[in-house]
């Protein structure tokens, strides 16, 4: 199985995606993709797969699952609901040479990094690999073949208010049309 843990939110996808679909057209008249080869250079994330990822787990064997669902249940108690927004674009590596292209995630980004740097060390300790970093982000598109400059971007200001209520255990099945995604188990945090 391929898993990944994200974020149980309020819905935001629409909205989100509805600024995704904006930045699709200026990226496409503003060719900023060296050696631009149009769109399809870029991969675009669809609505229903828009999400905050704690932690990518990959390739997992199915008789490790209940040991997982134990320790993300036990490590997420001690967390409440809290709310964070979205706001801006950036890229990975850097802005100026993103391959990776995502939306920003400010006011609440310190709550999230603290979940994410959490349920890295409890799965670190049933032998997952610990992170190198963690910053808070939701991606929208990967560039396939060359990268993409975000400096001279001229998108619509955007912000967007999200409450963060959970988090959720994801399958993720990759097929050529994209991945498809799957809840296997949910967990709410404890409001006190």
């Amino acid at each position: 199985m391929r898993l990944f843990i994200s974020f149980k939110t309020t819905p935001y996808e629409d909205e989100l995606f509805s600024v995704e679909n904006k930045l699709k057209s200026e990226i496409n008249s503003m060719k900023m993709i060296s050696d631009y080869r149009g769109m399809n250079d870029v991969k675009w994330v669809e609505a229903d797969n828009l999400h905050l990822t704690i932690k990518f787990l990959g390739e997992v064997e199915e008789k490790l699952f209940e040991n997982i669902v134990r320790t993300i249940g036990s490590t997420i108690q001690s967390f409440n609901s809290f709310n964070f927004s979205i706001r801006g674009i950036s890229g990975f590596p850097d802005p100026k040479n993103a391959r990776v292209l995502f939306f920003s995630i400010s006011d609440g980004s310190d709550c999230i990094a603290q979940i994410m740097r959490s349920v890295d060390s409890s799965l670190a300790n049933i032998g997952f690999d610990l992170e190198k970093s963690y910053v808070p982000h939701i991606t929208f598109a990967r560039a396939k073949s060359k990268s993409i400059n975000l400096e001279n971007a001229k998108w619509d200001k955007f912000f967007i208010s999200v409450e963060a209520k959970g988090v959720l255990i994801m399958r993720s099945v990759l097929t050529k049309e994209g991945p498809i995604y799957s809840i296997l188990k949910e967990f709410d945090f404890f409001d006190k």
